[in-house]
Parts: C-alpha cells; sequence; structure tokens
C-alpha cells in the first residue's frame, strides 16, 4: 500500500492541524460500530476542517492505493569487425510494462471522494517500446600526423501506452467492491491511447592532429510522428566543437602542467511538440460532442535550442590537481503556447510557436588526489551557477492559422498554483519565478487594518524565484586495496520555497510562530496589534509559508 502526498489521503495532515489541547491516540480506533448503519465508520469527530480531513489512521488502512508492477526488458546487440579500423555495430532492446492500480475507500470516507457506501476505482496500463539502431564507425590513422574518428546511423523509436480505468461508488452493498455493487449512472469508464514514433538518421566526424588540435562535426535529422500532418514532420540540427591541448604547443614545464585544453562547441537540439495537436479534437460528455478543444494545428514546429559552451581543463603536478572550468549560453525558440478563442471561432483554444529564453551559466570544478600513506584520498569540489530569462512570449496579437480568428494574446502564463502561491511567466521575468497574494494596502502602502486585515486575491506579487543563487558539492573518496568508501555533502543556496504545511499549520493556530504572537498579544500591524487567529486566518498561505532556500544534504552517508 502507498501513502499518498499533498493535501488529500495524507495522514500528516490532520496530524499537524490536530488540536494541541486533544490526543490523537484516543482516536487510533480509527473505526465504531454504527448501530444506524449496521457497519463500522469513521471515528473522527473533528469532521474535514474544510480540507476534506480525515482520522490519519483511517486514511492509513481505510484509503487504499495498492499497484502491482511487472516489467520485461529484453536487450540484444552485435557487432561486426569488417577491418581493424572499421566495424558495424547493432542493438535492438524491447521494454514491456504493466501496472496494475487499485484504490478502495470504505464507507464513511469524506463525502469530497466518496458516496456513504463507500468508492471504487481500478486503472490497468500498459506501456510498451522498441528501440532499434546501428551505427557504422570508422578509426582510422593516416600517418603520424592526422587521425580520423567518423561515424554514420540510425535509430528507430516506437512507444505505445494504454490505459483503462474504471472508477464510481458502490450503490447497495457497503464495503463491496465489486462492478455488480455500482450502477451506470454511479460509475464512469476511460479509455486513453498513445503512439509516438522517432525515426533518426545521424553522423559524426571528428579529426584529430598531431595528437593536439581536435575539430568535430554532427548532423542529426529526426522524424517526428508527432508533427505529421505539419509543412515538415523532420527536424535537423548540426554541431560543431574544437579543442587545443596547449600542453602539447607550448613549451610549458612538464613537472607542473600535465595537461591543459581549451575548448569550444555550437551546438542545436530540437523538441517535438505533444501528440496529436495537429488533429481536431473533440470533447465529449455522456459520449455527446460538446465543442470542438482546440483548432488542428498545422503550422507546428519543434522546440528548437541553440547553445555554445566554452571550457578549460587544467591538470597540474602530476595529475595531482585538475581544475574544469565552463561557460554555457542557449536560447531556445518556438517554445508552444496555448491561448484562449473566442466561442464564436467554434473552439476553445488554439496552439502557437513563440517565445525565446535565454540561458546560461558557469561550472567549475576542482580535484585533488593525495596519498595518505596506502590510502588514495581523492576531494572533488563542484561549484554551479545558473541563470535563465524569458526574453520573449506570444506577440502583442495573435491569429489562429485554422479559423483566422484574431486575438490579443495573453501576457502572462501560470504554469502552477496552490493556494494564494502561482508560478508565472512574465517577459522580463524567469522560468521559476513565484508570486503571492498580499493583504490590502492604501495609497501609502500601510496595510488596512479596521479591526483586521483583508487579503488581496486580486494582485499577486513577485516574492522571488524558486531557483537556487548557486550550487555547490564536495565529495571524498578514500581506496584502499579495493575497497572504497566516500561520501558527498551537497548544499542548494539560495531561491525561495514554498512550505504549504507551515500556512496550513499557522492558519489552524498550531504552529510555533501562532503560538508566541498569541503569547505577544497579538501581531504588531503599523503601529498595533492584530489578534493572532483573525491575523493568521487571513495570511496563511500568503507569505507566512515563505522561505529563503538553503539545504545541505549529505549523500552516499
Amino acid at each position: 500500500m502507498v501513502l499518498a502526498r499533498g493535501m488529500y489521503y495524507n495522514p500528516l495532515v490532520p496530524t499537524y492541524l490536530f488540536p494541541p489541547s486533544d490526543d490523537i491516540n484516543r482516536y487510533a480506533v480509527y473505526e465504531m460500530f454504527n448501530a444506524v448503519r449496521r457497519l463500522k465508520t469513521q471515528n473522527w469527530p473533528y469532521g474535514n476542517m474544510g480540507l476534506a480531513i480525515q482520522n490519519p489512521f483511517w486514511i492509513v488502512n481505510r484509503n487504499q492505493f495498492d499497484t502491482k508492477r511487472e516489467r520485461f526488458i529484453a536487450s540484444f546487440s552485435a557487432r561486426w569487425n569488417i577491418t581493424s579500423w572499421l566495424n558495424i555495430l547493432g542493438r535492438a532492446r524491447m521494454d514491456n510494462a504493466y501496472t496494475d492500480f487499485e484504490r478502495k475507500l470504505y464507507a464513511s470516507t469524506d463525502g469530497l471522494f466518496s458516496k456513504p457506501a463507500g468508492n471504487w476505482m481500478t486503472q490497468d496500463d500498459k506501456n510498451s517500446s522498441t528501440y532499434l539502431d546501428f551505427l557504422v564507425n570508422v578509426d582510422k590513422r593516416f600517418g603520424d600526423d592526422w587521425h580520423l574518428l567518423a561515424n554514420l546511423g540510425g535509430s528507430y523509436f516506437d512507444e505505445r501506452y494504454k490505459s483503462k480505468t474504471f472508477e464510481g461508488n458502490l450503490v447497495r452493498v457497503p464495503n463491496f467492491f465489486h462492478p455488480s455493487n455500482m450502477s451506470p449512472a454511479e460509475s464512469t469508464t476511460a479509455h486513453a491511447n498513445l503512439h509516438t514514433q522517432t525515426q533518426s538518421f545521424y553522423g559524426k566526424v571528428e579529426v584529430g592532429y598531431r595528437n593536439f588540435l581536435f575539430a568535430d562535426a554532427t548532423g542529426r535529422v529526426d522524424y517526428f510522428s508527432t508533427l505529421l500532418g505539419t509543412g515538415s514532420n523532420h527536424v535537423f540540427y548540426p554541431s560543431v566543437g574544437a579543442s587545443v591541448l596547449l600542453t602539447e604547443v607550448l613549451p610549458l614545464p612538464k613537472e607542473i602542467f600535465s595537461l591543459w585544453k581549451i575548448r569550444g562547441s555550437y551546438a542545436q537540439v530540437g523538441n517535438p511538440p505533444s501528440p496529436y495537436l495537429t488533429s481536431d479534437a473533440v470533447a465529449l460528455s455522456n459520449g455527446t460532442p460538446t465543442s470542438n478543444a482546440h483548432t488542428p494545428a498545422y503550422h507546428l514546429k519543434p522546440e528548437m535550442t541553440k547553445a555554445f559552451e566554452l571550457g578549460m581543463d587544467l591538470r597540474l603536478f602530476g595529475n595531482k590537481l585538475n581544475i574544469a572550468a565552463t561557460y554555457y549560453n542557449s536560447n531556445t525558440y518556438n517554445q508552444l503556447f496555448r491561448y484562449k478563442l473566442p466561442p464564436s471561432s467554434g473552439y476553445e483554444f488554439a496552439y502557437e510557436n513563440a517565445g525565446k529564453v535565454n540561458n546560461w551559466g558557469i561550472e567549475l570544478s576542482t580535484t585533488y588526489n593525495q596519498k595518505l600513506g596506502p590510502v588514495d584520498w581523492t576531494a572533488n569540489l563542484v561549484y554551479s551557477l545558473n541563470r535563465n530569462e524569458i526574453k520573449e512570449l506570444l506577440p502583442e496579437y495573435v491569429t489562429d492559422h485554422t479559423t483566422n480568428t484574431t486575438v490579443k494574446a495573453p501576457t502572462e502564463f501560470e504554469v502552477s498554483s496552490a493556494e494564494s502561491y502561482k508560478m508565472i511567466l512574465r517577459q522580463g521575468g524567469t522560468m521559476s519565478d513565484i508570486y503571492a497574494s498580499h493583504l490590502k494596502q492604501d495609497y501609502q502602502g500601510n496595510i488596512l487594518a479596521n479591526g483586521g486585515v483583508q487579503k488581496d486575491d486580486n494582485d499577486f506579487v513577485k516574492v522571488g524565484s524558486a531557483a537556487p543563487r548557486y550550487n555547490i558539492s564536495l565529495r571524498n573518496t578514500f581506496a584502499w586495496k579495493g575497497i572504497e568508501l566516500g561520501f558527498m555533502l551537497d548544499a542548494r543556496v539560495g531561491g525561495v520555497v514554498v512550505s504549504a504545511t507551515q500556512a496550513l499549520m499557522d492558519q489552524f493556530g498550531v504552529s510555533q510562530q501562532t503560538a508566541d504572537a498569541r503569547d505577544a498579544g497579538g501581531v504588531k500591524v503599523n503601529n498595533g496589534l492584530i489578534n493572532a487567529e483573525q491575523y493568521y486566518g487571513v495570511v496563511a498561505g500568503g507569505r507566512t509559508g515563505l522561505f529563503s532556500s538553503l539545504r545541505i544534504q549529505c549523500h552516499e552517508c
């Protein structure tokens, strides 16, 4: 049995919000015989508290989630060495997974999830994928100066997904989980099918000169099934790179410089859209068409990222000290946006490729190797920093290609939301900006507090970004006679974190800061005190669950 995360079916929520004046162990007996219904029902005097909350022991034992998964993988590879410098490699892989999911909600489960007699759901999923590829490899030297590495190949990837879900309320016998105990009016059956395929051809050529100068170029063509019906169902993306070993060119002291390499590259990468967007989609209700969901997007293009990278690798003192530095910068174009259409168009929404997102960062790595008697000690320190900015979204006006309907494009897109928080994409912002509601204020910025405070749900302000300012990690490894021990400390520094748990505990008055506020006679607002219960009952979920982030973890400890 798997316990759920989030708000619903989570025993931690009622445990955290449980009144301190009561003893939760009194409800370890989670069900009692109900003489009226003549069956055992949930033992919980607090109701759902407006949050579909239940007895935590009931959730564990009577809201049952069971998943069974079987997976079968078969693979094959063969290699033919034609000559000493030419070979052909072929590979095949099949991966089939079967998942059976069952959910049982017993009688007296909260009414948001179940009718009085209970609720039952089963879901059968099948995932199957087939991957085939071949690669012709060339590794040839021409004299002492030139070295050629080349390959040419192709791949085939086919993926299928099928799902059947049956769900409904029990109507006759409580807690008898069987289709015969369900009526068509109280149950639904849903089917899902997905089939995608990608066919690829690619090649790479790398040339080395005198073991100090290297250059390479690659090309790849992908044929995506999700682009069928558009002007082009394939995308080509190239890449080029070069590197120079300065230790082979410059008269550097070998006892200090073991290796010094500078490198650079440019690459393009494509990403296909979601499946079936190029086809008409119709929304059904009980088998009856209700509307056309979206216009067929015959004009779609794959998302494209263009990136360049510059770097350096330096090894000193016989490889005792190794230093690596990399700077990268990329721009992503043709993001997929969905926008609403007016009812007169006959469709609900349409899709459009647009936008530009810039992403850049640096990565620094230092490795130190040292012998401690018979023990080999290696310490590796890695620092990384990443920044992104939304340069463009949709243009001011956008015209649907199917209906020729022109609408004013939205200036922001809501990626996710929870209570008083939202993650919103805006031009000039980042891909991880967090916005929160705030208290109503007067024109001078003072909080309106006439006997209490009020939340302004129509205005969200930026409170920070979920992305860290930087990441840093330190890994230590100790090796002795084939035995290796190690640990890694990893730190994520900066950014903001939203805690729905903290906000709910504030709202229900069971957190430490609400206790401190009650002891202080209230919460200081402007020049006075506001009742703690009234204040946190309003602001909880706004800023109270927001924290600056500093996370340090120990891996492999």
